[in-house]
């Protein structure tokens, strides 16, 4: 009996290892994002996408175990899970679909991302209204709204108002990206704890897998049901 329970401990935490992967990698690209001297812009989808696949393992072994249908999953094996996995892909894409215009400027403070915004509108030659944090183009038929928050030095950028224009929008959104380029900011040094927490899955995952690369396979032949 204890034999049974240790090899199915191990084949759990074979699969933790592998569903911890996308999360790991995720806090990596964050943590490197904020401690590079200079800001990066990040479309919404891509941000929004960039969540969902590190979330992607944890869902895997969780909601998605729990509701999958034991029959369907006898039936049709792997099939059964890439059902799940095109539910899965489906409801990433309708998020992205429904969710308003956004961007997120990593390693900014919002007082830059004004004053790179407002040097960009001069440089175009589209008059703007400040109201706060929010900025509004008539011309363009956009209003935006910088919205900072967390411990990072992170700026989102929301299109807000009744109504927006996409192409407006795309091109306030490109001309930022083209601004900051030639910025150079301070690396934020809090983004090392993200890091060392990414180090740490990573080489404990690596660790799992190699010291029993048969148990992985197992566990996967087994969630799999091939």
């Amino acid at each position: 009996m204890g034999g049974v329970d240790r090899v199915a401990a191990a084949r759990t935490m074979s699969m933790w290892a592998v569903a911890l992967l996308p999360l790991a990698l995720y806090l990596l690209w964050i943590g490197v994002m904020h401690l590079r001297r200079r800001p990066t812009l990040v479309s919404g989808s891509r941000d929004i996408l960039a969540v969902f696949l590190a979330a992607f393992g944890a869902v895997a072994l969780g909601p998605m175990e729990l509701f999958m249908p034991e029959a369907a999953a006898v039936r049709f094996g792997p099939l059964a899970w890439l059902q799940l996995v095109i539910l899965y892909v489906l409801n990433v894409a309708l998020v992205v679909l429904i969710m308003r215009p956004r961007a997120v400027l990593y390693n900014m403070t919002r007082e830059q991302a004004r004053t790179a915004l407002a040097r960009v509108l001069e440089q175009l030659g589209a008059p703007a209204v400040w109201a706060g944090d929010t900025l509004a183009v008539p011309a363009w038929e956009l209003e935006v709204r910088l919205d900072q928050s967390g411990i990072l030095r992170q700026v989102q950028l929301i299109s807000v108002g009744p109504r927006t224009s996409y192409e407006g929008w795309v091109r306030l959104r490109e001309a930022l990206r083209h601004e900051i380029r030639g910025t150079v900011a301070e690396r934020d040094r809090r983004a090392a704890i993200l890091v060392a927490i990414a180090a740490a899955l990573l080489l404990l995952s690596a660790a799992v897998i190699a010291f029993d690369p048969r148990a992985v396979a197992d566990a996967l032949r087994e969630k799999l049901r091939w």
